[in-house]
């Protein structure tokens, strides 16, 4: 069953990767809709019959010109009529380039900084922490539930690795 765009808006099915290479992370900087002018990590919406990971290695291809293999989920937020998928993905190569459809700004930044810079959003953040949390941990299998954490504008919840 196809979607419209207005569909997906309201049932959306979503993914992200968190990309880290030599220590930093790759984002984006926005240039439409809510996260207009903000750093986001690459990702969007999955197609149909499309999985998950694919839409979320297609997403980043797409965004930054970056090839990544999408591997585990590290944090979700879902409401109760979305979800999103946050993947820790690994790089594979490219070289990092605009995509004047999605954003005016791809880099690679130092991951303390992008946690401390107020041009990325919290749910970004979250997302960052929480790949780092993975990559440093001995249960890979655990994700922590945060209740009411206000992703966007709605009250939702937020799985993260604690």
């Amino acid at each position: 069953m196809a979607f419209s765009d207005n569909e997906r808006m309201i049932f959306g099915k979503g993914v992200g990767c968190v990309v880290i290479k030599e220590g930093k992370v790759l984002l984006g900087r926005h240039n439409y809709g809510r996260g207009n002018g903000l750093l986001i990590i690459p990702g969007g919406f999955i197609n149909e019959g499309e999985l998950p990971a694919e839409a979320a290695q297609r997403e980043v291809l797409e965004e930054t010109n970056v090839k990544v293999i999408a591997k585990e989920i590290v944090s979700m937020r879902f409401t109760a009529n979305d979800w999103y998928l946050v993947f820790k993905a690994d790089y594979i190569s490219g070289e990092a380039k605009v995509n004047d459809s999605e954003n005016s700004e791809v880099i690679w930044i130092n991951i303390e900084e992008a946690l401390n810079r107020s041009d990325v959003p919290p749910l970004t953040k979250e997302a960052i922490k929480s790949c780092l949390k993975f990559i440093n941990s001995e249960n890979k299998y655990a994700m922590s539930i945060k209740e009411d954490y206000d992703a966007s504008r709605e009250i939702g919840s937020y799985a993260y690795y604690d």
